[in-house]
């Protein structure tokens, strides 16, 4: 296959029911992540920083408390999510527009992933929570290495919990661990904390990714972040790093 990735997903949104796509691409250069490769949730119907300029990216991210803060006093918001939209995403975007990515199965696309010994991240850009989570068990199930995933859709109505086998639960200024305790008690959590000088609560260690600003693992060889399919403590890390 001459192709760089793959629709594995065309569909209504889990989260309000709007055209979106799951891109999986099989080769990056994410120095974070090392080698893996990545799934974009991203709409169908529009670039992705259109989506982002008129709200309706809600359809691939709910209402994530990343995708931007309201400043009290002048009303004014400001983005705090770490994914560059105008590159990846609007990348993925214009290539599918092109025609440059064939649909394939999750089952094909995650046989291709086997044949590779290639690990996936589930949501480099959207929230896993916006796909059925069986389109996820199709593709992970048949490629039978590794994955990372994280959602913020744990407190929805329209969440699957069966998700969070395989994704980790976001904690963050707005979603809290007792939040998460009371409604999924045995799910595992990614947790953005403040600063280096934030306590780590029961049970959480820190991302090994990073250590005083420097890199000291990738995602690939770390594998800790893949939900309750890994028996391993909770992850904590300061937001930026």
């Amino acid at each position: 296959m001459k192709a760089n990735g793959a629709v594995i997903y065309n569909g209504p949104s889990r989260i309000n029911g709007d055209p979106i796509i799951a891109v999986l691409v099989f080769k990056s250069t994410n120095g974070k992540t090392g080698n893996m490769a990545q799934v974009h949730i991203i709409r169908e119907d529009k670039h992705p920083m259109e989506a982002l300029r008129d709200d309706t990216d809600v359809a691939i991210c709910g209402n994530c408390p990343l995708r931007y803060v309201v400043n009290p006093d002048t009303g004014k918001r400001k983005r705090i999510c770490y994914v560059n939209t105008g590159f990846g995403p609007a990348m993925v975007y214009k290539q599918y527009k092109l025609g440059n990515y064939p649909t394939m199965t999750p089952e094909n696309a995650g046989a291709m992933l086997r044949a590779m010994d290639q690990g996936v991240r589930l949501g480099a850009y959207g929230d896993p929570g916006a796909v059925d989570v069986g389109i996820w068990q199709r593709l992970l199930n048949s490629a039978g290495t590794f994955h990372t995933a994280y959602t913020h859709q744990w407190k929805e109505e329209y969440f699957q919990p069966e998700l969070l086998t395989i994704a980790m639960a976001s904690i963050d200024h707005e979603n809290t661990i007792e939040q998460l305790a009371e409604l999924h008690p045995d799910a595992r959590w990614y947790r953005l904390l403040k600063s280096t000088s934030d306590k780590l609560a029961s049970g959480e260690i820190a991302c090994p990714s990073k250590s005083n600003g420097k890199r000291r693992i990738q995602c690939a060889d770390c594998k800790l972040c893949a939900g309750t399919s890994r028996n391993a403590k909770n992850i904590a890390i300061v937001e930026g790093a």
